[in-house]
């Protein structure tokens, strides 16, 4: 888990909050144009504190080197 703290605007006392990560590749494969440089698609799924889903993300991210 990670510790967020966050204060809002004219509070005098910051509220702390923990925050898992969890992420899935759910796709790779290589590029067209140089084949020793792919393109990878993840899942990223943030938890509060209690376990619960709060955000879910999913994108894509090229040139990794295979």
């Amino acid at each position: 888990m990670t510790t967020l703290i966050l204060r809002a605007r004219g509070s005098r006392r910051p509220k702390t909050y923990e925050l898992g990560i969890e992420s899935e590749v759910l796709e790779m494969r290589p590029a067209i144009r140089v084949r020793t440089l792919g393109l990878i698609k993840v899942r990223t799924t943030t938890l509060n504190q209690n376990g619960e889903v709060v955000q879910v993300s999913v994108g894509g991210c090229g040139g990794l080197d295979f």
